[in-house]
């Protein structure tokens, strides 16, 4: 039957940007009838003791939830290079990094890195995607148009990388948007990474996950 989550969402624990809290994500990615949902804050890691307590609160309606980040890369001149989505690495760097960089650092502590919404103007990675060891690319995404969804598509398909759905929730009416189909069960992270890097989910949206649910 297969796994649906939604890998990208911001809460006010630790995104200023967001009006979504940890309680009313849950809330929802549960009426929506999801597995799980990951909350990626901006560059910054939950603390353990954290996010036990709230996965035994997502427990009792069913929901995993898991966390990640979205971690920013820069140029050396300081401008923005795009956002990446990382699982599996629970460290807060400390300075601002090239993509390269946080790719390197999240691989040497055996997560997973992947372009966050790559053709998204100015927070995309955009055609350098292609001289990235990117384990994968945010296909569906709500700051993609059709075309940036088609480009992504065939990056998929070009690097044979792992193509995903994310929300980018910043509150609750966006929550399940765009989602990921894994074809197993996802209990933990540590699921979460191997399942990605074996190539074995796909994007999807809100509509497609009910149908594969009938």
């Amino acid at each position: 039957m297969g796994t649906i989550f939604d890998l990208h969402l911001h809460t006010t624990r630790y995104s200023n940007c967001s009006r979504l809290s940890p309680r009313a994500a849950i809330k929802r990615a549960a009426k929506m009838a999801l597995d799980g949902i990951v909350i990626t804050e901006h560059d910054t890691p939950w603390g353990e003791n954290e996010i036990e307590e709230l996965a035994e609160i997502a427990k009792d309606r069913n929901l995993k939830v898991l966390v990640g980040q979205e971690l920013r890369g820069y140029r050396e001149d300081g401008s923005i290079h795009g956002d990446l989505l990382t699982f599996g690495f629970h460290d807060k760097i400390e300075y601002r990094p090239s993509p390269r960089e946080i790719i390197d650092t999240v691989h040497q502590e055996g997560g997973v890195a992947l372009a966050a919404h790559p053709f998204r103007s100015e927070f995309g990675l955009e055609d350098d995607v292609y001289k990235l060891e990117l384990d994968g690319i945010e296909v569906l995404s709500p700051h993609h148009l059709i075309l940036d969804t088609m480009k992504a598509e065939r990056v998929c398909e070009e690097l044979k990388i792992a193509g995903i759905g994310g929300s980018d929730a910043h509150s609750k009416r966006e929550v399940g948007k765009f989602l990921t189909y894994f074809e197993n069960e996802i209990k933990s992270e540590k699921d979460l990474v191997a399942e990605i890097k074996a190539k074995r989910c796909k994007p999807v949206s809100y509509r497609e996950a009910v149908k594969l649910r009938t």
